[in-house]
């Protein structure tokens, strides 16, 4: 499991330029010794700070699940299935996979003590809906509807920097709705 949050981590940037992988790819011809530098790799990232086998600063990975580096002696072939796997895009793994799994993992008492259980995504965007969404559904909107107005008026850059504030907030809302297509009035430079 401490391998596959790894590559996870590698694929979506919380490691740098695919530290993971280079460190995997770096026992090449040692695979026996892997477990011992896993060791610490996972120890890093349970602690956060400086990895020295990746030569980089590494985020602190919360949550209990490095908290006890698990690795196994292995040998090439599985160091190989290992780099395989590191090569693979797991930023498009859905994370309610991972929190499923990660649920899994701890002990059902340690589970209930940390009150950590994994909420899937549509209950999630229930509560999200009505509470975030709707609102800035409609400030969006206002602000759309100012930026034409603006335009329309011939205050160009007025409705443009408008058309930038509603971009940014679609952008902020993307996850859960997308807006209409912007006119084709604001397909210029704001700068022209």
């Amino acid at each position: 499991m401490q391998c596959i949050f790894a590559m996870f981590a590698d694929s979506v940037g919380l490691i740098e330029d695919h530290g993971f992988r280079r460190f995997l790819e770096s026992y090449r011809g040692q695979a026996d010794q892997f477990h011992l530098g896993a060791g610490d790799f996972f120890r890093r990232m349970d602690e956060g700070g400086h990895c020295s086998a990746l030569r980089q600063n590494l985020r602190r990975f919360n949550g209990g699940l490095f908290r006890q580096a698990a690795a196994l002696p292995i040998n090439e072939d599985e160091l190989e299935a290992l780099i395989a796997a590191a090569k693979r895009d797991w930023a498009s793994v859905e994370p309610a996979i991972f929190g499923a799994l990660l649920e899994q993992a701890l002990d059902p008492t340690e589970r209930g003590e940390l009150g950590a259980h994994y909420t899937p995504r549509p209950y999630v965007e229930r509560l999200v809906e009505p509470t975030i969404m709707e609102p800035l559904r409609e400030d969006w909107e206002a602000a759309e509807a100012s930026a034409i107005g603006l335009y329309m008026a011939g205050d160009h850059r007025g409705g443009r920097g408008c058309w930038c504030v509603s971009s940014i907030m679609t952008c902020a809302m993307s996850a859960c709705w997308t807006p209409p297509a912007a006119p084709e009035i604001f397909s210029m430079s704001p700068w022209e």
